[in-house]
């Protein structure tokens, strides 16, 4: 069975999955935005590729870009509403991240 939904402002949506139009169109919404958190991820944050054959060095790999995810997700909330859903990209180009020197005192 083919559901077609028509949404103002939203994207139709063509499945072949069964279920009411809402919950069908529920299902592919969370889906794209699960989709889109994963492709900022490999995109904004340099983690689309694993370098090492062992498990342990590549779960690291992608340690480190997850964790960079996480505390830009934490610090969104606290930027202007304008910006909160903004990708990484437009971050970077809006200087909304500040660049800082740490230097060690002896």
């Amino acid at each position: 069975m083919i559901h077609i939904i028509y949404v103002k402002k939203i994207p139709d949506v063509i499945a072949n999955r069964r279920g009411l139009a809402k919950q069908v169109f529920a299902f592919y919404h969370g889906r794209g935005k699960c989709e889109k958190r994963i492709e900022e991820l490999q995109n904004g944050f340099a983690a689309d590729g694993l370098s090492c054959h062992r498990f342990l060095a590549n779960a690291f790999r992608l340690l480190l870009p997850a964790t960079a995810y996480n505390l830009v997700v934490l610090f969104r909330h606290h930027l202007p509403e304008c910006l909160q859903h903004a990708q990484i990209e437009t971050l970077r180009r809006q200087g909304a991240f500040l660049r800082c020197t740490i230097r060690l005192r002896k």
